[in-house]
């Protein structure tokens, strides 16, 4: 059954386009004294607490519920940790009031961040994601000689250049019907982490490809958050129930075809299937969803072998 969205608008502006930021879980301390710390060699969650003066009491439950949710075993060295002190009533003793801890933040790795809120019903545990820098881009070329060499010279990586590949797979076959003049724009989505840049993904949100004077469209769509695909502009889904290959390469180094000169044995044989050129490291994936029958090494020149059954 084909799939189509209704389109409201043709016209994708940047605005719409732009990923909204989700709300810090503490977005509604501002008002309480935010203390960042950055761990040094030998300290503990224990010593810190002793530090910022919290009794046994309050120690007891922020310990016991850190236990309860997601122990601590060991800080390291340049963690970040954040406190929140929240100032109690004046008392005859204290003009300002005892401050008491009210939330607490630690980095626990480079993608997460733990998190215990103190409220009315006892200590909230949550766990969420560090933010993304989100940076939208625009691209564009012509083809010279092959949509890889050509989206690379212009400085787009290799896996957005798949994902191109994969939007229009089942409109264009990339390997036979791309040619010189041939035109691309896109724009994409460049999601990173502060010091992490290196380690950026990548989204296409908008393409048009031009092939022999026709034009081919996609835009990015998403139904509910984290589940969204490809459509044109009259809201056809751009999606098959099959991939049409199963993992995002560079190239393909040898096609299915009667007769092939073997690489090694330099005599013509049959070659039963297709090489894809692709870095050490990249995923393999199913085509479609299926009933795995075997999964090993198989002789016969096959290595590392799945063989899936397709309904």
């Amino acid at each position: 059954m084909e799939e189509r969205v209704k389109p409201e608008n043709k016209s994708a502006t940047w605005e719409a386009l732009r990923p909204q930021a989700e709300p810090s879980p503490l977005a509604g301390l501002s008002t309480l004294r935010h203390v960042k710390h950055r761990v040094r060699p030998g300290e503990s969650v224990v010593r810190l607490f002793f530090r910022f003066g919290l009794n046994r009491q309050e120690r007891e439950l922020w310990l016991g519920s850190i236990q309860k949710h997601h122990p601590i075993k060991v800080l390291h060295p340049g963690q970040e940790l954040d406190f929140y002190f929240e100032r109690g009533e004046p008392t005859p003793d204290a003009a300002k009031g005892k401050e008491t801890l009210k939330a607490l933040e630690i980095e626990f790795n480079e993608d997460w961040i733990l998190t215990w809120e103190k409220g009315s019903r006892g200590i909230v545990f949550s766990k969420r994601e560090k933010p993304y820098d989100v940076e939208l881009k625009a691209a564009g070329g012509t083809v010279e000689s092959s949509l890889a060499e050509d989206g690379s010279r212009i400085g787009l990586q290799a896996s957005i250049v798949s994902q191109l590949a994969d939007i229009f797979s089942w409109e264009i076959d990339f390997h036979k019907d791309i040619r010189r003049g041939d035109t691309f724009k896109l724009v994409y989505e460049q999601k990173s982490r502060k010091g992490k840049e290196n380690n950026s993904s990548f989204r296409v949100l908008a393409a048009e490809l031009v092939n022999a004077g026709q034009k081919f469209f996609a835009i990015y769509f998403e139904k509910e958050k984290g589940k969204g695909g490809y459509y044109d502009l009259d809201g056809r889904s751009l999606a098959r129930a099959f991939l049409r290959f199963p993992l995002e390469f560079t190239s393909i180094s040898s096609q299915f075809s009667h007769s092939r000169l073997h690489p090694i044995l330099k005599v013509d044989r049959p070659h039963n299937g297709v090489d894809f050129s692709a870095k050490r490291g990249t995923p393999v994936r199913a085509v479609a969803e299926g009933k795995i029958l075997y999964a090993g090494w198989r002789k016969g020149g096959y290595g590392r072998m799945i063989e899936i059954q397709h309904d």
